[in-house]
């Protein structure tokens, strides 16, 4: 039942970590973001503690780092074209956004 309420909160602080990593200064954004990889590093190796037949799958993970590392690769490739945090191409409906996002943020 951990793994629910594991699966849950991350889901629920995903949309927050996307915002803060890309529309967030980088001066606040990384320890925000340091932060949260502590958290969900923290979780995460409890959770194999008390689930040692996931430790074992987990084992069997780092042996397809590749492929995995290629997906990742494939994703933010395919991701790229979003414009998050003005990098990569954006629509010219983005802009309005954009400069919403840019004023929330710069003007102190």
């Amino acid at each position: 039942m951990k793994i629910f309420s594991i699966f849950a909160n991350f889901i629920i602080i995903l949309p927050a970590v996307i915002f803060i990593g890309g529309f967030v200064t980088p001066y606040l954004s990384i320890p925000l973001l340091s932060l949260f990889g502590y958290w969900l590093w923290r979780i995460v190796n409890e959770f194999l503690e008390l689930h040692k037949p996931f430790n074992k799958k987990i084992i069997s993970l780092k042996s397809h780092a590749p492929e995995l590392l290629i997906a990742a690769m494939m994703a933010f490739v395919w991701l790229l074209p979003s414009g998050i945090g003005g990098i990569g191409y954006i629509n010219n409906d983005a802009k309005v956004a954009n400069t919403a996002f840019s004023l929330l943020i710069n003007e102190e």
